[in-house]
């Protein structure tokens, strides 16, 4: 699934691997594990970020952050007929600004990929399906209130009874970001509209969940593109996890550092295929 938002699950997935202390007990050793953020859609190559996890209370510094970068793995994806070793590759649109690409092998619906990473810890490995892709119906810009210049992006869409459906969803703002974000809640499945025909909002979600979010809505003239995915019953596990992580992270009445759900053997992570759709919406 990213510049500042890949930080936050950078740093979540290490906090979430380390042992919750007790206040008055001292912290238990924390096995040095890998952590995969990776993901192939339709019509594009796969893209695998490698990370080490850390203590939660552990001190980061420049030096100590790219030593935690994996740069020294042999990263290869399969769908079954073909395999390929990945390319490590460099671009500072993206965070950690080092990952594994490929270059030859295209994601396609319906295919099962899998993933087999060895590094000098282990031998890790995960699978994931690229489900067909969602067809809206239609999709439109809403201002909050009559006179306003906000506003949020609205859509609609059948949901197919015959089959169990997680979603996930992304916006880019030309000009703003470089890369698509997540939305507020970008997570959901037809547990409550299965069949049915759905009407849904997204919310603006920030780049970085460091800081405090300040403004969840859509400006007047932004041009959005907004991609709206099918992902497998794994990956939205754990993608809902980690949402649920990041919103109790800000709720002193809600737990937080819970087990995230992670789909890898071996590590920690996800490794997630997505059946994409591509819109483009003008605020007006």
């Amino acid at each position: 699934m990213k510049i500042l938002q890949k930080t936050y699950l950078f740093l979540l997935l290490f906090s979430a691997s380390a042992c919750e202390p007790d206040i008055q007990t001292e912290l238990l050793p924390l096995k040095k594990q890998v952590v995969v953020d990776g993901w192939i859609e339709q019509g594009n190559f796969a893209y695998v970020f490698l990370t080490y996890n850390t203590p939660y209370f552990s001190n980061l510094d420049s030096a100590s952050f790219r030593a935690l970068v994996a740069t020294y793995a042999k990263v290869t994806i399969s769908d079954g007929e073909n395999s390929e070793i990945l390319t490590l590759m460099r671009d500072t649109n993206y965070f950690p600004p080092v990952f594994y690409r490929g270059t030859e092998l295209k994601g396609k619906v319906g295919k099962t990929y899998s993933l087999i990473i060895v590094d000098n810890l282990d031998t890790i490995t995960a699978s994931t399906t690229i489900n067909q892709p969602v067809v809206l119906d239609s999709i439109w810009f809403e201002f909050n209130s009559k006179g306003d210049s906000m506003g949020i992006v609205k859509g609609t869409f059948t949901d197919n009874v015959n089959v169990k459906n997680y979603y996930r969803t992304f916006t880019k703002i030309k000009n703003v970001n470089k890369v698509f974000v997540p939305t507020l809640i970008s997570n959901f499945d037809d547990k409550y509209f299965n069949g049915e025909r759905f009407t849904f909002s997204l919310k603006k979600g920030p780049e970085t969940y460091l800081k405090p979010v300040k403004n969840i809505y859509y400006s007047r003239g932004d041009s959005i593109q907004v991609k709206i995915t099918s992902i497998d019953e794994k990956s939205y596990n754990f993608w809902l996890s980690y949402q649920n992580e990041v919103m109790n992270s800000g709720n002193p009445f809600a737990a937080s550092h819970s087990k995230i759900a992670s789909d890898i053997n071996g590590g920690l992570g996800i490794w997630c295929g997505y059946g994409s759709s591509y819109y483009l919406v003008i605020a007006k």
